[in-house]
This record gives C-alpha cells, structure tokens and sequence, in this order.
C-alpha cells in the first residue's frame, strides 16, 4: 500500500527502524518494491515525500500509464 502511495505522488510515514542512525537528517533516497525502483524520494523527519516517480510494471488495475 505505500508504494501505490508514493507512486500516486503522495507522502508516507516512515518508521525510525527504517531510517537507522539517519534520523532528522533530510536525504534524498532510493524508493524501492521487490528490487524495483518506484521513485526517487526526499526524506525529511519521519515522512518520505516522491521527487521523481517511475511507472515500472502494471497498475493495481491491469493499465499501464
């Protein structure tokens, strides 16, 4: 469900496990489903907000856009 969400341009929560040691810094990060890139991401505090969104396979509904 949340890379359908950033896929969708929208901002998720993280959690502070997946960020490790970086907490509080803002980054630019790799989002990735399966070992396929799905966008490109700023990371500032606990949400992950797409810069760049990659279309890589079927949508949930059977299109491809």
């Amino acid at each position: 469900p949340q890379a359908l969400r950033l896929q969708a341009g929208q901002p998720i929560r993280v959690t502070p496990a997946l960020l490790g040691d970086s907490v509080g810094e803002a980054a630019t990060v790799r989002a990735m489903r399966a070992g396929e890139l799905i966008a490109l991401a700023r990371v500032e505090g606990m949400e992950l907000s797409p810069m760049r969104v990659f279309q890589t396979g079927p949508m949930p509904n059977g299109n491809r856009e």
